[in-house]
């Protein structure tokens, strides 16, 4: 992961675990994104994220993601 997806995935963590709304704070789009860093943002949504059809597409992506 370079340096601006860790500083990416900082600033979601930092914002959920301040109780932000996860559907505010984590993007649908994360075209641009590494691999890696896409599977952080998938993983964090699965821990915050409360819709169960977007926990579902995300662990759909994150398996995909991990070969």
């Amino acid at each position: 992961m370079n340096k601006l997806d860790c500083e990416f995935i900082e600033k979601i963590t930092s914002r959920l675990h301040a109780g932000e709304d996860p559907e505010k704070v984590v993007p649908y789009d994360l075209q641009g994104l590494s691999p890696q860093c896409r599977r952080e943002v998938y993983m964090l949504y699965l821990k915050f994220g409360g819709n169960e059809r977007r926990r579902e597409a995300a662990r759909k992506k994150y398996l995909h993601e991990s070969g």
